[in-house]
């Protein structure tokens, strides 16, 4: 199975998140699974990267070139391929993927995130999408969710488009079910 990740690169993380989130890679890269993912090898998706790397795990990296930066992409890449645009990189995160994992990240996180469950909202997509709560860093958004669907924003079932889970055991599970 090819696992896309999203999360957050930068480099000034508490380490209880880079340390969980090489365990999450490392089991990917134990159970046979391949990563898919944005090749930044700084931070969450770095540890990531090396996690599924020491397993000798496929990774693909999918990047824009306008980001290129020099050590910006992991070196350890089986395969990467450059887009133009950060919307044709979503999309091929899209086409490439069959499931999807959601690290702890900021603003571009949050809209890969979105951006997947409307997917599975509109019908285009039944591939599982779960939320690993390193460190509870997302029950607030939880508690958003659930103040969207008690006021009508959001219904009931569009809850039950992704999953929430705080260990790697868990992600991995329910991902595979």
């Amino acid at each position: 199975m090819k696992i896309c990740i999203y999360g957050s690169a930068s480099k000034n993380l508490a380490p209880v998140y880079m340390e969980e989130c090489r365990k999450l890679g490392e089991e990917i890269g134990r159970r046979g699974h391949g990563l898919v993912f944005g090749g930044s090898s700084r931070g969450l998706m770095g540890a990531i990267a090396d996690g599924v790397s020491s397993y000798n795990g496929e990774i693909l990296g999918i990047a824009p070139r306008f980001i290129d930066e020099e050590g910006e992409f992991y070196k350890g890449c089986t395969d990467f391929i450059y887009t133009e645009t950060m919307s044709e990189r979503k999309d091929l995160f899209q086409i490439n993927a069959d499931a999807f994992i959601i690290l702890p990240g900021g603003i571009g996180t949050f809209d890969e995130f979105f951006e997947t469950i409307v997917y599975k909202g509109f019908g285009q997509s039944d591939k599982p999408v779960v939320l690993f709560n390193v460190n509870g860093y997302f029950d607030k958004l939880e508690e958003l969710m659930q103040v969207a669907i008690d006021q009508d924003f959001v219904r009931v079932d569009e809850s039950e488009l992704y999953d929430l889970a705080s260990t790697v055991e868990q992600v991995l599970d329910l991902i595979e079910q």
